[in-house]
C-alpha cells in the first residue's frame, strides 16, 4: 500500500506478484544457504569458544600463577563445561521455536495472498445482509486490524530498516577484521537487530565474544566501539524512520518486551510494542466521566 501510494500508476497485483517473486527468491537463499551454513557453524563457533577459553585460562593460570591458583581441569571436574553445554542445549530449543515460526511465516504469506486475492468476495460474503451481527462484527475488527497494522507497520517497518543498515555495517567490519563464522555471526546480527531496545545489545555482545577469542583485544574494542556507535545511531534512525509515534517510557518497553516474551515467546517481543501502543490508544478513546 506504502508503495502503491509514490507510484499509483503501477497496479497493485503487479506489486504484489513482483514483492513475491522477491520473496520467493529470499527463501530460497535463506534455505539452502544461510540454514545449512548457519548449523554447519554453530556448534564449531560453541567448540572455539570452549576452547580459547581453555587456552585463557591455562595461559593466565601459568603467568600469574603467583597470583591465581587454580587448574582447568578442577574447573572442568566442577562440570564448568558440562554448564556450557546445557547453554548450547538452550540455544538449540530456541533455534527449534525459530524454524517453527519460520514455518508458520511461510504458511502466513500464503493466506497474506489468499487474502490479498480473495479480499472483495471476504467482504461481500461477511457483509451481504447490511445491519446484522455479522456485519457489524466484520467491520469492527476491520477498523481494529487496520489500526494495530498502522501501529505495527510503524515500529516494525522501521525495525526492519533499522536492522537491515545494522547488519550491512556490521558485515563490512566482519569481512574487513576477517572475523570467523561470517554468515553465522551475520545473521545473528539482522535477527537480534528485530528487536527493540535489546536486540543491538545481544548481537554486539556476541560479536565482542568472537572478536575477543578471534583476534584479541584490540578487535573487542573495536566492536564495543561498534555497539555505542550503533546504540547511538539507532536513536537516530528511530526518530527518523518511525518518528515520534512510539513514546514509551524505558520500564513500559522492558515489561511489555518481558510479558511477550512469556506469552508467546520469539513472536510476542516483535509484537509486544506495537500490541502496547494498540492497546494505549484503545484506552485514551474510552472517557470514564
Amino acid at each position: 500500500n506504502g508503495i502503491h501510494k509514490k507510484f499509483p500508476d503501477i497496479s497493485r497485483p503487479f506489486m504484489l506478484y513482483v514483492f513475491y517473486f522477491f520473496l520467493i527468491i529470499i527463501f530460497l537463499f535463506v534455505t539452502l544457504k544461510i540454514i545449512p551454513d548457519f548449523f554447519s557453524d554453530f556448534p564449531r563457533y560453541l567448540k572455539q569458544i570452549e576452547t580459547e577459553t581453555t587456552r585463557f585460562l591455562q595461559n593466565l593460570s601459568q603467568k600469574y600463577n603467583w597470583v591465581i591458583d587454580f587448574d582447568v581441569t578442577t574447573l572442568s571436574s566442577k562440570k564448568l563445561f558440562e554448564e556450557s553445554s546445557r547453554t548450547v542445549k538452550g540455544f538449540m530449543i530456541i533455534f527449534k521455536g525459530l524454524s517453527k515460526g519460520f514455518i508458520f511465516f511461510i504458511f502466513a504469506v500464503v493466506l497474506n495472498f489468499l487474502l490479498f486475492e480473495g479480499r472483495d468476495l471476504i467482504r461481500i460474503s461477511m457483509t451481504s445482509k447490511e445491519g446484522s451481527l455479522m456485519a457489524y462484527l466484520f467491520n469492527f475488527i476491520s477498523i481494529k486490524i487496520k489500526k494495530f497494522y498502522f501501529y505495527f507497520k510503524k515500529v516494525m517497518g522501521g525495525q526492519v530498516i533499522i536492522s537491515l543498515i545494522n547488519t550491512l555495517i556490521t558485515a563490512i567490519l566482519v569481512f574487513s577484521i576477517e572475523l570467523p563464522h561470517q554468515i553465522t555471526l551475520i545473521s545473528l546480527v539482522f535477527l537480534f537487530g528485530l528487536l527493540p531496545v535489546i536486540g543491538n545489545l545481544i548481537s554486539n555482545s556476541i560479536l565482542c565474544i568472537t572478536a575477543f577469542f578471534a583476534q584479541g583485544v584490540f578487535a573487542t574494542v573495536f566492536f564495543l566501539i561498534l555497539l555505542i556507535g550503533i546504540h547511538k545511531l539507532e536513536y537516530f534512525l528511530n526518530s527518523k524512520i518511525i518518528g515520534t509515534i512510539v513514546k514509551l517510557p524505558m520500564f513500559i518497553t522492558l515489561m511489555a518486551l518481558l510479558l511477550g516474551e512469556s506469552f508467546l515467546g520469539f513472536p510476542g517481543i516483535i509484537i509486544a510494542i506495537p500490541v502496547v501502543l494498540f492497546i494505549k490508544s484503545e484506552l485514551e478513546e474510552i472517557s470514564y466521566n
